[in-house]
């Protein structure tokens, strides 16, 4: 599906911790873009580390898990 993206989000796990941080259009379309964020890690973390990107398009979702030690 061509749908437009409505917003991207990236959630930040650190061992048992959280943060969200949300991703901005940096060029182009909802349809055809480049969404982008920066973030430091400043959560504690001593085992694992992962980043979830969560897409939202209307009423569905999808998302990519990336973990690292």
């Amino acid at each position: 599906s061509n749908s437009p993206i409505d917003s991207v989000n990236t959630t930040v796990t650190a061992d048992s911790t959280t943060a969200d941080i949300p991703l901005a259009l940096a060029s182009g379309t909802a349809r055809d873009g480049v969404w982008s964020g920066t973030w430091t890690v400043n959560l504690p973390h001593t085992r694992i580390y992962g980043a979830k990107i969560n897409v939202i398009s209307g009423s569905t979702s999808d998302a990519v898990d990336l973990w690292f030690r």
